[in-house]
């Protein structure tokens, strides 16, 4: 014999319960925000339940005929009975097990519901529910049937299903994330407790089962609010992480990994990395990373399928109070740029030495080409003399010659000492124009005196602009040898914001500008003018007939971090 007293699940006030019944409808409704989440739909639904298990009493109570009490009673029993399935669901789908667990298992225990449910709802017709229904004032009396035990052995399987299930989440995980597993795994237990509660003998002052439905729906959106176990994978960003070429790793507070990308598993092929590993024995295996608790590295790896380039942050995750969970770390792949990069640097490089040899060929053209033609006439000149035996004029024109092969001499060994200068890179500009200025001294016998700040940082210019800068220094000095007749050239160096100027100034005979530039010998200027223009360098030039003459240079510098280095303190001459 079994007794349904409708006053006995209810207990406490009519209001009481229908409090309880709104707040259970308002965490559903904010469950159901999650809904696109692992566990969010199956809160809703148990949510739900609950409230409705409660309306159904409520009802069961207001009414008076055996026919409504029986409807409301029935129903009331498949939403309990339905919510130990909601429970079954909701543990599986939220620790992943729902992937991992025998197929046929779900359908069983669905099935075995639906079947009681079918049940309870043509009980009037069979009576394998329940029987000998009646009323004795106000209190539900019948006999339990044969599928009455089976729905309460089912409701205790499911019972310890969901057990096994969260105990098996704990064990297999680590860190942090085991104590959210405890946390999730332990929310049916509130439930059940309180449906042990109600069925003590005596009277209650409010409703446990009521309780107990609150008290668990109040548990959970603390445990997910505090854990963000909806927001740490959202199903959003979940294809965009498994599909993407950067590999990603999640480390908790406990430096445990609870995630790894496709991409991750590839690149730390080969090490100790796995769900549930150390991030201390990746690092370990990879020392590089050991880097990244201070800035971000880039990171070199030999893979099957050739060397990778990784460029790595860390990026800390913390929730809405500051309390750290953990931290992200990202490898983006930068492979691809850094091929790009090599390319594009090779590809400079053909194109400046492609534009260099035509200028060459131009320079040769109009200097030393000229000079060759201008030696091959004074020889036929100096042959037709001998043939006249006019041998004083042939000796004149042949020292003509002689002059003017040691000037091409001359030149040509300037030009090559120039193409010769290299090694910005490795010397550094301040070392290479030093370099220079000592070789001039020492050939020409001019002084060169360089003014600078001492302290002053080494410029940092783009190569292009190094070298055409170092090139047009170059031949105003070779102007001022070859036509100043200068016996010192002052070299000033200063920086202003973003430029750098050089003033080299000769105390030579000095020259009128405008002759100069129209005369079609003037090859010295316009080449100075020229590499000028390419590099985005201000040329000017000021001279002035026994004034000497003064050029000045000025070059952006780059965009780049300026080096810090002082430049060296050692001067090629002084005043």
């Amino acid at each position: 014999m079994s007794v349904f007293d409708i006053y006995a699940p209810i207990g406490g006030t009519m209001i009481g319960n229908l409090l309880v019944v709104a707040i259970l409808e308002g965490l559903a409704v904010y469950f159901w925000q999650f809904r696109k989440m692992a566990g969010a739909k199956a809160q809703v639904a148990a949510q739900t339940g609950k409230a409705l298990w409660l309306l159904l009493l409520i009802g069961a109570k207001l009414q008076e005929d055996l026919a409504g009490k029986l409807l409301l009673i029935s129903l009331q029993q498949i939403t309990a009975i339905s919510l130990a399935y909601v429970g079954f669901f909701f543990i599986t789908q939220i620790s992943g097990q729902d992937k991992t667990m025998p197929r046929w298992l779900h359908p069983v225990l669905g099935g075995i519901l639906a079947l009681v449910c079918l049940l309870i709802a043509t009980n009037p017709w069979h009576g394998l529910y329940w029987t000998e229904l009646r009323l004795e004032g106000e209190t539900l009396v019948g006999v339990n049937g044969v599928w009455s035990h089976v729905a309460g052995y089912y409701v205790y399987l499911l019972f310890i299903i969901n057990l096994a299930f969260g105990l098996r989440w704990v064990l297999t995980c680590v860190g942090s994330r085991r104590r959210q597993a405890f946390a999730i795994s332990v929310l049916p237990m509130i439930t059940i407790g309180a449906h042990f509660a109600a069925n003590l003998p005596g009277e209650h002052f409010f409703a446990p089962t009521a309780l107990g439905f609150l008290l668990s729906g109040l548990y959970s959106i603390v445990v997910y609010r505090w854990w963000l176990f909806f927001t740490i994978l959202p199903e959003a960003q979940a294809a965009v992480v498994e599909t993407m070429l950067d590999g990603l790793l999640v480390v908790d507070q406990e430096g445990y990994i609870v995630e790894m990308n496709p991409a991750a598993e590839r690149i730390f092929a080969g090490l100790p990395a796995h769900k549930g590993g150390k991030i201390s024995d990746v690092v370990a295996a990879w020392p590089a990373l050991a880097a990244l608790e201070r800035m971000s590295v880039e990171l070199v790896r030999d893979l099957p399928e050739g060397k990778r380039h990784y460029q790595a942050h860390q990026t800390p995750l913390k929730n809405a109070t500051g309390h750290c969970l953990g931290r992200v770390i990202l490898l983006q792949d930068i492979t691809r740029h850094k091929e790009d990069q090599a390319k594009l640097v090779e590809q400079e490089k053909a194109l400046s030495v492609l534009i260099e040899r035509q200028r060459i060929g131009r320079e040769l053209h109009d200097g030393q080409g000229q000079v060759w033609s201008y030696i091959n006439m004074q020889v036929e000149a100096a042959l037709s003399f001998l043939a006249k035996d006019e041998s004083g004029k042939a000796a004149a024109l042949l020292k003509k010659v002689a002059q003017a092969t040691q000037d091409v001499h001359v030149n040509i060994r300037e030009s090559i000492t120039g193409l010769q200068t290299k090694g910005f890179s490795e010397k550094g500009f301040w070392q290479t124009l030093q370099e220079y200025f000592c070789w001039f001294e020492q050939n020409y016998r001019i002084k060169i005196v360089l003014q600078r700040e001492k302290e002053m940082a080494a410029p940092q210019l783009a190569p292009t602009v190094e070298v055409q800068l170092l090139r047009i220094i170059q031949e105003a000095l070779t102007n001022v040898r070859k036509h100043a007749a200068a016996k010192r050239v002052k070299v000033e160096i200063w920086q202003e914001r973003a430029s750098l100027f050089i003033a080299l100034s000769d105390d030579g005979c000095g020259f009128d500008v405008a002759q100069a530039e129209k005369k079609k010998s003037s090859y010295g200027l316009k080449i100075m003018q020229e590499r000028a223009e390419e590099a985005g360098i201000l040329f000017r030039l000021d001279a002035k007939t026994g004034y000497g003459t003064k050029v000045t240079l000025q070059a952006p510098l780059s965009e780049n971090e300026r080096e810090t280095a002082d430049p060296p303190e050692s001067q090629t001459g002084s005043e």
